[in-house]
């Protein structure tokens, strides 16, 4: 091994060769979070190619941000793929090993949580050659690097994917291991953005545009003239937070991040918000970060006493803008879901589901089964309440 690529405070291990593939798989622990400049090289040059729709979370900046923040739950590691003559990099897959917990939920409150040791595969779609060979041995290393992991994750995998065609058409693995689709496949609402504004406007028929623009001039009318600001800076940071907390309510604020991990993703060029202020308050915040030409969106606040005035899609309208003539975007992501205002006539939706590679384990299938059933059960219940022929119960 080329002693050039084993430096401090990257810690190399766990390596097997696969001499039928001319391939080496390794094991790479950051203490630091950092990452060394030869290897941040290849692992960029790969992340351009990746057709992942999270290939933001497999990227060097945001394993450094995750990796330098101290998680008792979680730990970080790299399994790297190497041409065994040439040591040449073709493959970085970063991953989060910890425990994913299945919520038993019934209205909207969690009556139990199943825990299941699990390795996640950061951006799901590996950044490594899709032979389907590789992705077998691949995904062996893994459950061999970590005995302690029982499944492997892969948050949102398209369901037209070429990877997961080549992942569930391999007979290797279907034998080996089982597959689970967790809530089933599930809808994704994205947004493709054209090179300028105008062409993005030309989508909409004319009421459309005409209704866009009387939702801001009445939003302005209510609170006074509007002000979209882009966070992208550390100076941007504490308008942010005042912000937040001026208009999340309070069970949503403290899902929010911290200022440490707000600063630590800009420094990062990686977190991307917007805050839209109406005179002198906040109306509403955007928070979401980028990842080359895709804009993932998280959240949308705004001060619900202004709901009636659309607060929401104004910020969202006008971030578009910013988004195509100032940042490049050309892809607005909002994930699982069906966003309230998302542009529904200019939309794409995708099918995605987190789909698990796990042990076929007795305590793996009791988990896995229990957390269907349940699920099966509470769909079953809302369908007899909700059937027409059901009658009420006398008062």
């Amino acid at each position: 091994m080329d002693h050039v690529n084993r430096l401090p405070p990257m810690i190399e291990a766990s390596i097997s060769h696969f001499p039928a593939l001319g391939l080496s798989f390794s094991v790479v622990e950051a203490e630091s979070g950092a990452v060394e400049p030869w290897l941040q090289k290849s692992w960029e040059a790969l992340v351009v190619h990746s057709d992942s729709p999270e290939a933001v979370f497999q990227t060097p900046a945001y394993f450094e941000f995750i990796s330098a923040v101290p998680n008792i739950k979680n730990t970080q590691k790299l399994v790297l793929l190497r041409e065994t003559d040439s040591h040449r990099i073709v493959g970085v897959v970063p991953l989060r090993a910890g425990r994913r917990t299945l919520s038993l939920a019934l209205g909207g409150k969690a009556v139990a949580r199943l825990r299941l040791k699990t390795t996640a595969l950061l951006g799901s779609i590996p950044l490594a050659p899709h032979d389907p060979a590789v992705l077998e041995m691949l995904f062996d290393f893994i459950f061999e690097a970590f005995p302690q992991t029982s499944s492997i994750a892969m948050q949102a995998i398209p369901a037209e994917s070429d990877f997961y065609r080549t992942l569930t058409g391999s007979s290797y693995l279907r034998k080996r291991y089982g597959f689970y689709i967790k809530d089933g496949w599930r809808t994704c609402q994205t947004t493709p953005l054209p090179g300028h504004y105008a062409e993005y406007l030309a989508r909409f028929k004319a009421k459309k545009r005409y209704n866009l623009q009387r939702q801001i001039k009445l939003l302005e009318r209510c609170t006074g003239p509007l002000r979209l600001t882009r966070i992208d800076g550390l100076e941007h940071i504490p308008l942010l937070l005042a912000s937040i907390r001026q208009i999340a309510l309070p069970h949503a604020e403290v899902q929010m991040m911290n200022e440490a991990q707000y600063k630590a993703l800009v420094q990062r060029k990686i977190a991307l918000c917007y805050v839209l202020h109406g005179g002198d308050r906040s109306c509403a915040v955007v928070i979401g970060i980028r990842s080359h030409t895709t804009y993932h969106v998280h959240n949308i606040l705004y001060d619900q006493s202004l709901a009636t005035d659309s607060p929401g899609t104004s910020i969202l309208h006008l971030a578009i803008e910013d988004l195509i003539e100032h940042q490049h975007i050309t892809l607005v992501d909002y994930g699982y879901g069906d966003p309230q205002y998302s542009q529904q006539s200019s939309n794409i939706e995708k099918l995605r589901s987190q789909v698990f590679v796990y042990q076929r384990t007795w305590a793996n299938r009791l988990l896995l089964a229990t957390y269907s059933g349940f699920g099966l059960l509470v769909d079953w219940g809302k369908r007899f309440r909700s059937h027409p022929l059901r009658k009420p119960r006398p008062a």
